[in-house]
């Protein structure tokens, strides 16, 4: 999967907590162009919470943030069931995250072409 410089560099700059909300926004609009069924996005300025929801079956991938604090968690499904949640650092999250979008990528060209177009 060909990922560009810009995409890269939002990743990074979610790693060090720049604006992490504009980041997490920014990775949640690329995604959901790839994987519009997939993704779900919900923001409050009021509150300042960002949350953002990818499900790569047998994993779902969540981030939220409140203020300036990120928590991130793994969860994985079996038969639509969530039997085991992991909270994870951010850097476990994003590495992780990566992978799951590489097998969906190879599972079919449809979403390769998707995620290629989405993250350029």
């Amino acid at each position: 999967m060909a990922g560009d410089e810009s995409f890269a560099v939002s990743l990074e700059l979610l790693r060090r907590g720049h604006d992490i909300h504009a980041m997490v926004k920014a990775m949640a609009d690329r995604l959901e162009r790839a994987l519009p069924d997939q993704v779900n996005f919900t923001a409050s300025r009021l509150r300042r919470r960002t949350a953002l929801e990818i499900q790569l079956v047998p994993e779902q991938f969540r981030i939220e943030v409140l203020g300036q604090r990120a928590g991130a968690q793994i969860d994985h499904i079996v038969r639509g069931i969530c039997v085991r949640s992991e909270d994870v650092d951010i850097d476990t999250w994003l590495e992780r995250l990566g992978t799951s979008l590489e097998r969906e990528a190879a599972k079919s060209t449809t979403i390769r072409l998707a995620l290629d177009e989405a993250l350029s």
